[in-house]
């Protein structure tokens, strides 16, 4: 029998028999030192041979901080199911991306806590052109990105990445393509990841006016 992805849920609830599911166990932590409340879980099962995927399971606590369930889901040969996971809000949160999952499997991950800014202030006015940026080192973390933005409607980002907890921002030239513009406003954003695993990424981020 071939379903269309959105044809699968409804399928699926007409199915009794006990065969045709699996379960997958969760642990998601968030750490007290964060800060972080509230936490939501969508889980997707990975549909072989097509490239897509349907939603089929969702778990949502607006003031939780662990994810601790037994996750019953419809069970296709060949498919596999990743699970994405976010706590906090969507200026200050954390991320869990979880692929490749196969059935039976036990998983116990703890997002990460939220890079902390030193440098510059919130709200700082600076004629710095090349302000130094820093922030606190998040446990577990092994690289991070850093995202500038205009808050005006001028198009502007710059990004980068480092292993360290420290840059300056580069010298483009005056006037030049990349260089900040003095009366303007930013919107700094840090991101800290730890992608050592390789079956799955923890992402968390906080941003600053």
């Amino acid at each position: 029998l071939t379903l269309k992805p959105t044809e699968l849920l409804l399928s699926f609830d007409n199915l009794v028999s006990p065969e045709a599911f699996g379960t997958i166990s969760v642990n998601l932590t968030v750490p007290t030192v964060s800060g972080l409340s509230g936490v939501n879980m969508n889980v997707y099962m990975d549909l072989p041979n097509s490239g897509g995927r349907v939603l089929v399971a969702k778990y949502v606590d607006e003031t939780g901080t662990n994810i601790n369930q037994s996750i019953r889901v419809p069970k296709i040969s060949g498919a596999f199911y990743t699970i994405e996971a976010h706590a906090g809000t969507p200026d200050k949160g954390s991320d869990i991306v979880i692929p490749n999952i196969g059935l039976g499997q036990q998983l116990t991950r703890t997002f990460l806590s939220t890079p902390i800014l030193k440098l510059p202030d919130d709200g700082t006015t600076s004629e710095i052109a090349r302000p130094k940026i820093e922030w606190q080192a998040v446990e577990s973390a092994n690289s991070y990105q850093l995202d500038i933005q205009s808050t005006s409607s001028r198009s502007f980002r710059w990004e980068a990445y480092t292993l360290k907890t420290d840059l300056k921002y580069p010298d483009f030239g005056s006037g030049k393509s990349g260089s900040l513009t003095a009366g303007e406003r930013y919107r700094l954003q840090v991101l800290a990841s730890d992608f050592d695993f390789g079956a799955f990424n923890i992402l968390s981020h906080s941003q600053r006016p």
